[in-house]
């Protein structure tokens, strides 16, 4: 079983028990800097768009699918079990995706593992686009997943024979 699966079932199990271990107060904005427009977090949920996505199962059982987040390709694994998004550190920074101050811990069937709370500007699969979605980054992860604050959103998920499909 590779490291990226195991801890991806381990992890979000227990995403949605995030408990803060340690916060510092948020600081407050530089008035002589200007704030960088990918630092600005929406505000408002809820998925744009109405076309069906269909994505085929992977030789090893699981579906991957290529989703821009904030503009930047990202790679996940669709994790319909996952209560939340998480990326790896590398695709956070990739795509530009602020980190709080805080950090957070989830707990599941490999144990405790630390986790920073985010929200996501944009995530784009296709024709459907999530906005504002609440994530974790998680230093571990080989692979991102798309978990539930991406898929709740959604119209629909369904999945027959080898096909997912996202409404």
């Amino acid at each position: 079983m590779s490291s990226s699966l195991f801890w991806g079932g381990a992890i979000l199990i227990g995403v949605a028990l995030l408990s803060p271990s340690r916060e510092s107060a948020p600081s407050a904005p530089d008035p002589d800097k200007p704030a960088r427009s990918d630092q600005v977090a929406a505000v408002e949920t809820g998925v744009r768009g109405s076309a069906n996505e269909r994505i085929t199962r992977s030789f090893d059982g699981h579906y991957y699918v290529t989703a821009r987040v904030n503009g930047t390709p990202i790679r996940f694994m669709i994790d319909t079990g996952a209560s939340m998004v998480a990326l790896s550190a590398e695709d956070a920074e990739r795509a530009n995706v602020p980190l709080s101050d805080r950090v957070s811990h989830a707990r599941g069937v490999g144990g405790t593992v630390e986790v920073t709370p985010v929200r996501i500007n944009s995530i784009a699969i296709g024709g459907l686009t999530a906005t504002g979605v609440r994530g974790a980054v998680i230093e571990e992860l080989d692979v991102s997943l798309l978990g539930q604050t991406f898929l709740s959103q959604l119209n629909g998920v369904e999945i027959s024979g080898d096909r997912m499909t996202l409404r």
